[in-house]
């Protein structure tokens, strides 16, 4: 019996925490697993993906900010995403102005490419140790993951997986 109402309590907060964000944020900040940065925001630990995640608000839309990290985010990735937040600005025209000109060199060798490659939107952003900023993209197929990198103020790599 006891058995039963420990797993029935366990299975009602999982349940909840999926459903609702305000759920979720409760929960982790319950296990301490919750920081407040003055620049990113809230900060909540995905344990299974070793990091923290967060999201900001850009004009009509809400990007996603990834920083690696276990018990705590990496002081050095949350410094850098402090920097890209702060000045969003010329990291997204940066971006912008990179799709624009990998949309045109792919449009002449397959013009359904150019054509996706220019309706990419920005979804999130991932700081990883040592490693270039992965940017991922929602593109106009749900089932193709859109990514490039940026390191040293450019961008490269404009990759896709089906």
């Amino acid at each position: 019996l006891v058995f039963v109402v420990v797993m029935s309590g366990f299975v009602i907060s999982v349940i909840w925490t999926k459903m609702s964000p305000r759920a979720h944020l409760l929960m982790s900040r319950a296990r301490g697993h919750v920081r407040r940065d003055p620049q990113l925001g809230t900060l909540i630990r995905n344990v299974k993906a070793e990091a923290w995640e967060g999201d900001f608000r850009v004009r009509d839309r809400t990007v996603e900010i990834l920083i690696e990290g276990k018990e705590e985010p990496n002081p050095a990735l949350v410094a850098r995403a402090r920097e890209l937040v702060a000045d969003f600005d010329t990291f997204e025209r940066g971006l912008n102005d990179y799709l624009a000109q990998t949309a045109k060199d792919w449009a002449s060798e397959a013009p359904g490419l150019g054509a996706d490659i220019s309706a990419l939107r920005l979804s999130s952003i991932k700081l990883r140790s040592g490693q270039p900023v992965l940017v991922d993209f929602d593109g106009p197929d749900v089932d193709v993951y859109w990514s490039c990198e940026y390191a040293d103020g450019k961008f490269s790599g404009l990759d896709f997986d089906s």
